[in-house]
């Protein structure tokens, strides 16, 4: 079994949010299908609210503090751009994890399939 920490751009967005949570809802569910015994630590799911009472110098630092404890670093597209996705690119690189880059086409997929506002439609069996 796999820890994966996934960093995705926030800035305070609840859309960035939404995409953070589908993405991982991607994951969980293609892990599942394969047998995979993999856990994925999302730090917007995990940390949602800390954000609204806590510095958010505060929340980065309990965010890396998660991170450290994973295996591997899943960057999300824009993670460039991104204050807190560049300190964890820069962390991971320090402690050497394995780091996993996706596009912004996995992002749109993940979002379509696994987004909040998806339709669920049953096949007949």
């Amino acid at each position: 079994m796999k820890r994966i920490y996934l960093s995705h751009p926030f800035g305070g967005s609840e859309e960035n949010r939404e995409a953070s949570k589908a993405i991982a809802a991607m994951y969980r569910d293609l892990w599942e299908k394969e047998g995979r015994n993999n856990v994925i630590v999302n730090p917007l799911e995990l940390l949602e609210g800390c954000d609204e009472v806590l510095p958010d110098g505060t929340v980065l630092n309990a965010a890396i503090e998660l991170m450290s404890g994973c295996d591997v670093v899943i960057f999300c597209d824009g993670w460039q751009n991104s204050e807190g996705c560049k300190r964890e690119h820069y962390e991971a690189d320090l402690l050497k994890m394995e780091c996993v880059y996706i596009d912004a086409e996995i992002e749109a997929a993940a979002k379509h399939w696994y987004g909040k506002h998806r339709t669920i439609v049953k096949r007949a069996a």
